[in-house]
């Protein structure tokens, strides 16, 4: 059952996750040739006295791209399934609410954390290319709450969607733009660094929490 949910979500939304992959390298391109520049024309000892001293973040517009694709997902995903009351008939399948959900919310949550991990990697290996290996373990692990938050994005846009009520939609939209908010709040390099585990248990108390709005649009049915 869960394979035919899979290949379900996977038709609908793929086209959608084909441009944020394409998004996504869009930007990684722009983030090489935005270093090879600056190494152009810039001393080395320069880039990294403003990196390293002075705290200068060189790709603080690598915020955006994962959370866009995360909206993107989660409302190719949800929008349209809600509105259209599919997910309902999705409900009358010979499989458990919580399965039901579960299938729904794996699907998209491999996608997102695809497309991380792929950034994440990439990243890596470009910076690498220009700073030394202790250079690019700090890009990245400053870089990584910014990715964290396109999977939040994407956590957040299913819980709103799945609701039913009209009132706790708000409620959960404005705990979730508060959660997500957590990750851009850094100004400096590895400053999440000390609270990676406590993020990922947040994570796993807020992938559950999709579960509720799922059985509430359940228990609506009657």
């Amino acid at each position: 059952m869960l394979r035919g949910i899979f290949f379900k979500e996977w038709i609908k939304i793929r086209k959608y996750f084909y441009a944020c992959f394409l998004l996504n390298l869009v930007f990684m391109a722009y983030y090489f040739f935005f270093l090879r520049n600056l190494f152009n024309v810039e001393h080395s000892e320069f880039i990294w006295y403003r990196a390293f001293d002075i705290g200068v973040i060189y790709y603080d517009y690598l915020k955006w791209p994962l959370l866009i694709c995360g909206a993107i997902i989660g409302v190719s995903q949800f929008a349209f399934e809600m509105t259209s009351h599919r997910f309902r008939l999705s409900l009358h399948l010979p499989c458990s609410t919580e399965k039901i959900v579960f299938g729904h919310i794996l699907i998209g949550l491999l996608l997102i954390t695809g497309l991380v991990l792929m950034t994440t990697c990439i990243m890596f290996f470009v910076t690498r290319h220009f700073f030394p290996a202790v250079a690019a373990i700090s890009f990245v692990l400053t870089a990584l709450p910014w990715f964290f938050g396109g999977i939040a994005v994407y956590l957040g846009t299913a819980l709103v969607f799945l609701e039913p009520s009209f009132y706790r939609k708000i409620i959960y939209l404005v705990i979730s733009s508060g959660f997500i908010f957590l990750f851009f709040m850094g100004d400096g390099y590895e400053e999440y660094n000390r609270v990676f585990i406590k993020i990922g248990i947040i994570f796993i108390l807020y992938f559950f929490s999709v579960f509720v709005p799922g059985l509430r649009y359940r228990m609506s049915m009657g």
